[in-house]
């Protein structure tokens, strides 16, 4: 696997993560009635 594929990965993985997080977060904040 080359450089530029595996920074392409680390990228893609990352944002998938912090959408998830997100995700999760803003579920958890509604129930809150902040």
């Amino acid at each position: 696997m080359s450089k530029r594929n595996l920074l392409y990965l680390a990228m893609l993985a990352t944002a998938a993560v912090w959408g998830g997080a997100f995700v999760v977060m803003k579920d958890s904040l509604e129930q809150q009635d902040v």
